[in-house]
């Protein structure tokens, strides 16, 4: 038996998906977290195998979870980003800041 990749049975996106998830993306880089994280959530419903919107998602839950003060959630949800797309930048550097890696995240950790 062969073994066949997930995203094989993912079919294209459509058209609408692929307007909801440029409209997604925009959230984040907004820093609309909730907003972003729901689009993405419509999306995964859509296309439960596509790793890019599972990778989306589970970074927009990490900065939620950030914003909550809820650190060790924040990098398990970046870190599940990094399974779905090890390519992931954004979240590999959420990630490192989580850390205690210098950044954002640590100053405003710090604070609290």
């Amino acid at each position: 038996m062969h073994a066949v990749p997930v995203a094989a049975f993912d079919p294209a996106p459509t058209t609408a998906d692929q307007e909801l998830e440029r409209y997604a993306r925009r959230l984040l880089q907004l820093r609309r977290w909730t907003q972003a994280r729901t689009a993405l959530h419509q999306l995964a419903v859509r296309s439960p195998h596509t790793a890019r919107v599972r990778a989306l998602l589970a970074y927009a839950r990490g900065h939620e979870a950030a914003e909550l003060g809820e650190r060790d959630r924040a990098a398990s949800e970046w870190a599940r980003a990094l399974l779905f797309d090890p390519s992931f930048d954004d979240a590999r550097a959420s990630l490192a800041t989580a850390r205690g890696r210098g950044g954002w995240f640590s100053r405003l950790w710090r604070r609290r």
